[in-house]
């Protein structure tokens, strides 16, 4: 049976993770809620940004479960795939997506360069990056070949088209 009550609004996210495009889209949401609508379906894609931002976006996403419905297409890439994987909201991964993962530096708002802005880091910041690459790493290990887990653990982007992986990575 359908339940004709609930109205759902569509929000399509193909953007960079920044200040200013995750202050919209969740401006964007709230604003769907107030005209009445009961549920969002969010289409994500993004080519990565700011570590910051996209946990902030996974905490508002990981807030309103029962609203929002993340539909992952097109490009997943870096801060992009931890908003895909992290968000605990009903999701669907649409055919043909494609994935670039690396090593993350979550404080700065750039999820590349880690090994460049090391050096003039503190040691806390060092050891919350490698905290997080660490656990990020161990949960998507075994969904990588040789030559992935090789090219991660340098610091190189991984590119990923095997759509039966990527589910794997996102569902973790």
């Amino acid at each position: 049976m359908i339940d004709r009550s609930i109205s759902t609004a569509t929000v399509i996210f193909d953007d960079e993770i920044t200040h200013e495009s995750i202050t919209k889209l969740i401006s964007s949401i709230e604003i769907m809620w107030a005209e009445g609508f009961d549920k969002v379906n969010l289409y994500f894609s993004s080519i990565g940004g700011s570590g910051s931002y996209a946990y902030l976006l996974i905490d508002y996403l990981n807030d309103n479960l029962d609203r929002i419905t993340l539909k992952i297409f097109g490009n997943i890439f870096s801060a992009g795939v931890y908003i895909s994987k992290y968000s605990k909201c009903p999701k669907e991964i649409l055919p043909e997506i494609d994935m670039m993962i690396h090593k993350a530096n979550i404080l700065d708002g750039n999820f590349k360069d880690l090994d460049k802005i090391s050096n003039s880091s503190t040691w806390a910041v060092d050891q919350l990056n490698k905290d997080s690459n660490k656990k990020f790493y161990s949960e998507i290990e075994s969904f990588l070949i040789d030559k992935e887990k090789e090219l991660y653990l340098k610091n190189d982007d991984v590119y990923i088209i095997d759509q039966k992986r990527i589910k794997k990575i996102i569902a973790g």
